[in-house]
């Protein structure tokens, strides 16, 4: 048995420029809850509470707040196998992956390579199945029991489906909150009669609560409530722009990517460029990161077009953040789309730095990484996984190293139009030929891109939806 990549992890990030590229920085490892990709992310505890044990530094563990020096990761639970155990220690992907198969590995080949049947963390065989087309919302997360879906195709609403009754091409969606209708002014109220945008912009759990972005608005459904009862926690529906404030008088632009850890909901603002938190309990909503000139004054931004002077200028540290995950032991990962890379937050030091960046597609490490157009990502803890979209591959970055791999697919070449309805389901049919001078027999291949990603720890597999509302999962 022997420790790889994953000893000794843990250094300050430091402030890199726009594009710039971190090489070598390392994150911690672990991870203690499923991940809402997308509008991300997703991210958030599974559990919604716990009473749990002191930790060695104080405080209590499975409160859903960090408490350092004794806790390294609080999930709001103290369940062991999900990331952070019942003592609130990390539980770590992969520490002896590449020597001979160990207790916990899925797969062991005897070395750290993505893309031969298993990947760099021993984690997954990267097998594909297809379990639905024409699912209802573009932003997945998921509980370890549920799959969530949320935004575009949802009918203004948040749809959920029992992961143990997805089988193959047939996966269950069914109204979870929100009237549906996408008719009058959002409103709250009992989760069946409360009124919803037509989101897609993020989903976390935390403090017992479903969070949600919604347009200029950040909502929570109260999990613990037996109408599921849907409040606005921050932010007013009919103003745009970027203001700190308390609760309605905070001002966002597009609430995306939200992420839970230690107390706090982190977002992205899309329009804005920047990264956000808000305190469920007070409502205060802080800017973190992206700041540009006299944003955090302005609240007269067009609200129709959502024009912003963010995007457009060249002193802003993010070009267009638009996906979220944690780690959950305190770095936040943002998937910069339109500026090609993946940004890193390290909520303790409060510094933003360029994990992976630069235009193309190369796997490698650090500066010589090159990614398409990133969408959606998801953490187990140890790696983060994010989708290429005009790929049609999903990649593997593991934090410790910063190496990139892809970890299914084949770059640009696009698979069967219903992997249902392949030898097995699973996209495990071998092909003859080669793709963009790859050999492509036996690799896995799906014809659309992943716009949105959850690793579950409950079922410890990738749930993904991809263009064509198509629902994947990773295995």
């Amino acid at each position: 048995m022997t420790t790889r990549w994953l000893a000794g992890l843990g250094v300050v990030a430091v402030l890199a420029a726009c594009g710039d590229s971190t090489t070598g920085f390392t994150a911690g490892t672990g991870g203690s809850t499923s991940t809402g990709g997308g509008g991300s992310g997703n991210t958030g505890g599974s559990g919604t509470g716990g009473s749990g044990t002191g930790g060695s530094g104080g405080g209590t563990c499975g409160d859903g707040v960090l408490d350092p020096p004794g806790e390294e990761c609080d999930d709001g639970a103290t369940v062991a196998g999900d990331g952070c155990d019942g003592a609130c220690q990390l539980e770590p992907v992969g520490q002896t992956c590449g020597d001979t198969l160990d207790a916990g590995e899925t797969c062991d080949d005897g070395n750290l390579l993505n893309g031969d049947g298993c990947n760099p963390t021993c984690n997954f065989l990267t097998k594909v199945t297809e379990l639905a087309v024409g699912v209802p919302g573009s932003i997945l997360t998921s509980d370890g029991t549920y799959l969530y879906l949320w935004g575009q195709g949802g009918n203004c609403q948040i749809h959920r489906a029992a992961i143990a009754q997805c089988a193959p091409g047939s996966c269950a969606f069914t109204p979870f909150v929100g009237a549906g209708g996408c008719a009058g002014a959002p409103a709250d109220g009992p989760g069946a009669s409360a009124v919803l945008g037509p989101g897609g912009g993020g989903l976390a759990f935390g403090a017992g609560k479903l969070f949600f972005g919604d347009g200029h608005t950040v909502r929570a459904v109260d999990l613990g409530s037996a109408t599921l009862d849907v409040t606005t926690v921050a932010g007013d529906p009919n103003r745009c722009g970027q203001l700190d404030g308390v609760g309605n008088a905070a001002v966002m632009s597009d609430v995306r990517g939200l992420a839970y850890y230690g107390g706090l909901l982190y977002f992205v603002d899309a329009n804005m460029a920047t990264l956000r938190s808000v305190d469920p309990q007070s409502g205060q909503v802080t800017l973190l990161a992206g700041q540009t000139p006299n944003d955090n004054a302005n609240t007269s931004y067009d609200c129709a077009t959502n024009l912003c002077c963010g995007n457009t200028n060249p002193g802003a540290p993010m070009n267009s953040p638009r996906y979220l995950t944690s780690d959950n032991s305190g770095s936040l990962f943002i998937v910069d789309t339109n500026g090609s890379a993946i940004r890193r937050y390290d909520i303790g030091s409060t510094t933003l730095s360029t994990l992976v960046s630069g235009v193309g597609y190369v796997d490698g490490v650090g500066a010589a990484v090159r990614m398409d157009r990133p969408r959606g990502i998801t953490s187990d803890g140890t790696s983060l996984y994010f989708g290429e979209q005009d790929e049609n591959t999903i990649r593997q970055i593991v934090v410790g190293t910063a190496t990139t791999s892809t970890f299914v697919g084949v770059r640009g070449c696009a698979g069967p139009a219903n992997l249902a309805g392949m030898s097995g389901g699973d996209g495990s049919q071998s092909y003859a030929g080669s793709c963009n001078a790859v050999a492509v027999a036996g690799k896995p291949q799906f014809a659309v891109g992943a716009i949105s990603l959850s690793f579950d720890y409950g079922t410890k597999a990738i749930y993904a939806v991809a263009t064509g509302n198509r629902l994947l999962r990773f295995e």
